[in-house]
Protein backbone atom coordinates (compact mmCIF):
# COMPACT_ATOMS: atom_id res chain seq x y z
CA UNK A 1 0.00 0.00 0.00
CA UNK A 2 1.07 3.54 -0.53
CA UNK A 3 -0.21 7.04 0.17
CA UNK A 4 -2.24 7.12 -3.05
CA UNK A 5 -4.22 3.97 -2.21
CA UNK A 6 -4.64 5.15 1.38
CA UNK A 7 -6.06 8.49 0.23
CA UNK A 8 -8.45 6.63 -2.10
CA UNK A 9 -9.75 4.72 0.96
CA UNK A 10 -8.42 1.29 0.03
CA UNK A 11 -7.15 -1.23 2.52
CA UNK A 12 -5.51 -4.65 2.73
CA UNK A 13 -7.29 -7.61 4.27
CA UNK A 14 -5.24 -10.53 5.46
CA UNK A 15 -6.64 -13.96 4.63
CA UNK A 16 -5.86 -17.60 5.14
CA UNK A 17 -2.78 -19.24 3.62
CA UNK A 18 -0.84 -15.97 3.82
CA UNK A 19 -3.02 -14.21 1.25
CA UNK A 20 -4.01 -10.56 1.07
CA UNK A 21 -6.64 -8.75 -0.90
CA UNK A 22 -7.09 -5.12 -1.77
CA UNK A 23 -10.48 -3.77 -0.66
CA UNK A 24 -12.32 -0.51 -1.10
CA UNK A 25 -13.85 0.69 2.16
CA UNK A 26 -17.56 1.43 1.70
CA UNK A 27 -18.61 3.19 4.87
CA UNK A 28 -22.37 3.11 4.32
CA UNK A 29 -22.44 -0.62 3.67
CA UNK A 30 -22.10 -1.37 7.37
CA UNK A 31 -25.33 0.56 8.03
CA UNK A 32 -27.19 -1.41 5.36
CA UNK A 33 -25.87 -4.71 6.71
CA UNK A 34 -27.02 -3.76 10.21
CA UNK A 35 -30.51 -2.89 8.94
CA UNK A 36 -30.65 -6.24 7.15
CA UNK A 37 -29.53 -8.06 10.29
CA UNK A 38 -31.97 -6.21 12.56
CA UNK A 39 -34.86 -7.07 10.22
CA UNK A 40 -33.82 -10.75 10.12
CA UNK A 41 -32.82 -10.46 6.45
CA UNK A 42 -36.47 -10.34 5.36
CA UNK A 43 -35.64 -7.82 2.60
CA UNK A 44 -33.02 -7.96 -0.13
CA UNK A 45 -30.71 -4.99 -0.59
CA UNK A 46 -32.66 -4.14 -3.74
CA UNK A 47 -35.93 -4.17 -1.77
CA UNK A 48 -34.43 -1.96 0.94
CA UNK A 49 -33.25 0.53 -1.71
CA UNK A 50 -36.71 0.59 -3.30
CA UNK A 51 -38.38 1.13 0.08
CA UNK A 52 -35.98 3.94 0.94
CA UNK A 53 -36.61 5.64 -2.41
CA UNK A 54 -40.38 5.57 -1.86
CA UNK A 55 -40.45 7.73 1.29
CA UNK A 56 -39.91 11.45 1.81
CA UNK A 57 -36.39 12.44 2.70
CA UNK A 58 -35.61 13.68 6.19
CA UNK A 59 -34.68 17.30 6.69
CA UNK A 60 -31.30 16.18 8.00
CA UNK A 61 -28.98 13.43 6.90
CA UNK A 62 -25.65 11.91 7.80
CA UNK A 63 -23.06 11.77 5.06
CA UNK A 64 -21.35 8.48 5.87
CA UNK A 65 -18.61 9.26 3.37
CA UNK A 66 -17.75 12.64 4.85
CA UNK A 67 -14.01 13.04 5.47
CA UNK A 68 -14.69 13.63 9.16
CA UNK A 69 -15.94 10.03 9.44
CA UNK A 70 -13.55 8.32 7.07
CA UNK A 71 -10.19 10.02 7.57
CA UNK A 72 -7.89 8.83 10.29
CA UNK A 73 -6.56 11.52 12.56
CA UNK A 74 -2.88 11.06 13.32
Amino acid sequence: MNAKTYQANYTNEWGVYHTYRLLKNITGMWCLQEIACLTDYQFSYQEMAEQAASVHAFLQEIDLNHDRLTTLKT
